[in-house]
């Protein structure tokens, strides 16, 4: 997996670098492309043998990918179909989640830790709530989806190894992070940090590898061993 990081890094650097210098139509050679590196990554690592998991990652990481294209477009019509893509790439996340691992994860053990992250989705939801319009429709769902996504990426914890867990709830918060930035800059830019663009197209890439890292090569924690008579 590792050199396909190191592809899917350089060429990140390049859209960033085209996102920064205002060379938008170029980047139609590079954003499309981020995703697809990353999904043959996991094929790869996966001997081309896809478990249950796997598959759904590699679907999620294809639907991301057809929304960064669709995102490339101006208009509310590009964004409400890129929006509906990347709800896509979330329903795939939560299916690939659900069948990684053994066992009763973090947040079934210990339902309060999905708390902050309920919190978050209800104040950013009732901060945007005035600028939403039309599009409240899209925008409201689309983000309790993606809050979904990041409490099973949570739940990951204890049923695969810590490290690999780490990586996929990290990732997956990354993800809201951006996702938020860019509602931000979009619906309430007064709200939105400086340079909200690149920061969104930083923590995207971030969240992403580090999904694939914590869940392409993922493992399991050794059974409890036997208690001896």
């Amino acid at each position: 997996m590792s050199p396909f990081l190191i592809v899917f890094g350089l060429l990140a650097l390049a859209d960033l670098a085209l996102l920064a210098s205002g060379h938008d139509a170029l980047r139609w050679y590079t954003k499309p492309f981020l995703m697809p590196i990353l999904a043959v990554g996991v094929v790869v690592a996966a001997h081309w043998r896809l478990d249950r998991a796997r598959a759904a990652l590699v679907l999620g990481l294809i639907s991301s990918a057809t929304g960064d294209t669709a995102l490339l477009r101006p208009g509310d019509g590009a964004f409400v179909l890129g929006t509906l893509w990347f709800a896509m790439a979330h329903a795939c996340y939560i299916v690939a989640f659900a069948n990684a691992g053994r066992g009763r994860g973090l947040v079934r053990r210990r339902p309060w830790v999905a708390i902050p992250y309920v919190a978050v989705w209800f104040g950013g939801t009732a901060l945007l709530w005035p600028h939403l319009g039309a599009l409240r429709v899209a925008i409201v769902p689309y983000s309790a989806l993606l809050t979904a996504m990041a409490v099973c990426a949570l739940d990951l914890a204890g049923r695969i190894v810590r490290r690999d867990a780490l990586f996929v709830a990290a990732g997956a918060a990354v993800f809201v992070l951006s996702d938020s930035t860019l509602a931000f800059a979009r619906f309430d830019p007064a709200l939105a940090p400086p340079h909200a663009p690149l920061l969104v197209m930083l923590t995207y890439a971030i969240a992403q590898a580090l999904i694939v890292s914590g869940l392409a090569g993922r493992r399991e924690p050794a059974p409890p061993a036997a208690v001896r008579p």
